[in-house]
């Protein structure tokens, strides 16, 4: 019985270098469902898999599969323009205090 359950498995759900979101296990009220979009760079053992963000940045864990969903990208030149950041950039403050402000109550 085992072995006809070992011939149809799949030893890992999505090929290296494939696109994938992962699964926001510590949401919030208005947090999104899925996070993402990350890149598989290689499985590890246990049905992990070590990802990278579109940004490029490299995570420190490792991912199980069942986190994972596999994401709807056609090509690389869409990814860019989904990812790019559309928020307006902050201004730096023009106002830093220096040194220790001590309000007192007593005049």
């Amino acid at each position: 019985m085992k072995t006809c359950y070992d011939r149809t498995s799949a030893k890992f759900k999505y090929p290296i270098n494939s696109w994938v979101i992962l699964k926001n296990e510590t949401k919030h009220k208005l947090d999104p469902n899925y996070l993402g979009l990350f890149k598989i760079l290689y499985h590890g053992p246990f049905y992990t898999n070590k990802i990278k963000s579109a940004k490029g940045e490299t995570m420190k864990v490792l991912v199980n599969h069942n986190r994972l969903q596999q994401a709807n990208i056609e090509n690389e030149e869409q990814l860019k323009a989904w990812t790019k950041n559309q928020g307006r950039k902050l201004e730096p403050e023009k106002f830093v205090p220096k040194g220790n402000y001590v309000v007192s109550n007593n005049e």
